[in-house]
């Protein structure tokens, strides 16, 4: 068992550093050997015995923040429409700053993983959101005979088309990009973005946007 924690600890040491590195350097410049530097001492074994390459360090590192962004104690509500509604609020609240930021500057940064980043948003997020929006149409909060095909214009638009600008783009930018998603999705007669969801977004891009 205490060889197993080792085990755990030593590979997310390997994750915190490599992250620290792609962010503060950029992925291309890092060398697996700047990965090892700040590893206090272990050796470039270690890091293979984990992973395959330095590139599978950074993909692990985004399909653990996608993972871990959308647990399902996050989808609080009295029914689908309000799980969606305040998963939103949620996600452009400061607590979650770091993990948005650090995710999207990295998968910005690296243009070979954007591909990557965006089939893993679709295979491993639309699916769970997907499940909200057939329990609103099943409690009655979400009229749509597409759920799947919803989840996926969810995913595309509010998690790529928008957070994943955040910190890339100006704040008007972003809240006119907000403004057209709630238009969209009222237009679709899905009241996904309230005046409270676009209250959050606001305040959140006043602070975090491109200056």
């Amino acid at each position: 068992m205490a060889r197993k924690r080792d085990s755990e600890k030593t590979r997310q040491l390997i994750l915190d550093v490599s992250k620290k590195l792609f962010l503060e350097q950029g992925y291309e410049e890092t060398s697996v050997q700047d990965i090892i530097d700040g590893l206090g001492g272990l050796t470039k074994g270690v890091i293979y015995h984990y992973f395959d390459s330095k590139y599978d360090i950074l993909k692990t590192i985004l399909r653990l923040s996608v993972s871990s962004d959308f647990l399902d104690e996050q989808w609080r509500g009295e029914n689908g429409l309000e799980k969606l509604q305040n998963f939103l609020i949620d996600s452009f609240s400061d607590q979650h700053h770091v993990n948005c930021s650090d995710e999207a500057l990295l998968a910005l940064r690296t243009s070979k993983v954007l591909g990557d980043y965006y089939t893993q948003q679709f295979k491993e997020f639309a699916p769970e959101v997907s499940v909200i929006i057939q329990e609103g149409i099943a409690d009655g909060s979400i009229q749509t005979d597409y759920p799947e095909e919803l989840a996926e214009l969810f995913v595309l638009t509010i998690n790529l088309w928008l957070r994943l600008q955040i910190g890339a783009s100006t704040q008007d930018e972003l809240s006119n990009r907000a403004l057209f998603l709630k238009q969209m999705f009222e237009l679709l007669n899905v009241q996904i973005i309230t005046d409270d969801v676009l209250k959050q977004m606001f305040s959140y891009f006043e602070t975090h946007s491109k200056k």
